[in-house]
């Protein structure tokens, strides 16, 4: 999880979150604590599959074609492969291939629907667009809070279980203000080599580390938001 997270900066930290996310979802609803777990490891583990995908394709900031969504969308069945090399004691192989299937049977790979989606899986995916929609990506910024709760709304019956959103929704009112803000590292260079040492070596709950590769990039995030700190490359800055 570290090697893949460190190397994308847009998932950095991201399946940590979905799984702290996803398993008070699932003690709130009152599920075998043997199924929380179950949901936890799941959730931390349920994009190792993404690992095979070239990187400009989770980068890219444009719409994907049908033909580039290909490979996303079979990191599911890739994941269950890497994990039947080891012998869990949860049984975690329906929530890792369920977990982007929609209520409505429009998600993938296998286009289930309602509670022929396993309860893990109806739990992940709210959890994981939660997390992905208050995280930064390359196409769009994060969204607030709240707006991103409107939306997992508007989505409830199509999208989502609306039972498992009723409890997703009580889980986010009961959570802490947020008492203060991340520091940012913004980090210069064409190769992130210092970046994933930084960020093995930072909390991410306290921080967040973003590297660019040119400046022109680096100038607008500064406009964005300005970091707490700078790490350049000197050989990196454009004429």
């Amino acid at each position: 999880i570290q090697v893949f997270e460190v190397n994308n900066r847009y998932f950095y930290n991201n399946d940590r979150s979905v799984s702290d996310l996803a398993s008070r979802i699932a003690y709130r609803m009152g599920l075998d604590d043997n199924l929380v777990e179950a949901i936890r490891m799941a959730a931390l583990l349920k994009d190792l599959g993404k690992v095979g995908i070239q990187q400009q394709l989770l980068e890219d900031k444009k719409r994907l074609s049908e033909e580039e969504l290909i490979p996303i969308k079979k990191h599911p069945l890739n994941t269950v492969q890497i994990l039947k090399q080891i012998r869990f004691p949860w049984d975690m192989e329906s929530i890792v291939l369920q977990h982007h299937e929609q209520y409505d049977g429009n998600g993938y790979p296998f286009g289930l629907k309602g509670r022929q989606i396993s309860i893990g899986a109806r739990v992940i995916a709210i959890a994981d667009s939660y997390v992905a929609m208050t995280t930064d990506r390359p196409y769009r910024e994060a969204m607030s809070k709240d707006n991103a709760v409107r939306e997992i709304m508007k989505k409830t019956g199509t999208q989502f279980d609306p039972e498992v959103v009723e409890v997703f929704i009580s889980v986010i009112k009961d959570e802490p203000a947020e008492t203060g803000t991340k520091k940012t590292v913004l980090i210069l260079e064409r190769q992130p080599a210092i970046t994933s040492l930084v960020k093995l070596s930072v909390n991410p709950e306290r921080s967040d580390v973003i590297q660019v590769a040119n400046s022109i990039d680096a100038i607008r995030l500064l406009r964005q938001r300005p970091p707490d700190l700078i790490v350049a490359d000197v050989e990196i800055f454009d004429p």
